[in-house]
Formats: structure tokens, sequence, C-alpha cells
């Protein structure tokens, strides 16, 4: 599992003219590691995040969020390369990827019982994609 560690965060954010304190906008809490303890990263892809991600920030048990892009094919996107307008294409999908083989079970059983449900009230499959964590990359 690849992902972006706390001092490439702080490089990119300080390189592109972001304050380098790392404390969530919304709850002051961290951005970066260390978190306190007992805490679990995951990563959701939600189409565009800037206006989902304010759900997040909702959830109990959500300590801080970041928004990036993910399962991609371009090493480091800018928004400008992977921003479409209209809410089109490619990088407007679902997907999950759990970082620990305990979240990837829970993910898949979710996924098992929802599509059951579904499929008994005669809709379709379910597209999210899950796999293992991808690399991920900051959205400035």
């Amino acid at each position: 599992m690849k992902r972006t560690t706390a001092q490439s965060y702080v490089e990119v954010i300080t390189n592109r003219g972001f304050d380098s304190g790392v404390k969530h906008h919304i709850n002051g809490n961290r951005t970066v590691e260390p978190f306190p303890e007992g805490l679990q990263m995951a990563m959701f892809a939600i189409g565009c995040f800037w206006g989902a991600e304010r759900k997040f920030w909702r959830q109990k048990g959500v300590y801080s969020t970041q928004v990036g892009y993910a399962g991609g094919y371009t090493p480091k996107p800018p928004y400008e390369e992977v921003c479409s307008g209209n809410d089109v294409g490619t990088q407007y999908r679902s997907a999950i990827y759990p970082s620990t083989q305990e979240q990837m079970n829970t993910v898949s059983r979710s996924k098992e019982e929802y599509q059951k449900a579904l499929t008994e009230n005669e809709h379709g499959e379910i597209s999210t994609e899950i796999r293992e964590a991808q690399e991920y990359n900051l959205s400035t």
C-alpha cells in the first residue's frame, strides 16, 4: 500500500503557498499524521469532492478529511487536468479504498448485503470500485 506521508503532504501545501499548520479548516483537527491513537484511515472516491466532503464532516467518528485524487492513471494531477465540467467523465465515479484487511472485509460484506437488497427490488449492479488503498494526491 502506497500513500502520501505527512512529510510529503506538508511539502506539497507549503510549496503551493498554503499554511503548513496542517489543521482542518472546519473542525481544527490535524489533517496529517500523527493522529490520535486508535484512529484508522479510509479513502472514499465520490466524484465531485468539494461538495461531497461536507457529508463526511457531519459523520460521527470522522476526525478529519482531505480531498484529492486516487485510483487514476496520471501521477499528481492538477485540478485542471481532471476537471471536465458538468460532472461527466471517468473521474466522476465511486470507489472505496480500504487501508486494512478488516476494512476490506467490512466493505465487501456491506456491498454483498446491499446488492442482495437491490437485486430483490429489481435494481442494477453496484458499480462502486472496491480495492486496496491507492496512492493519494492532495488536491489544491
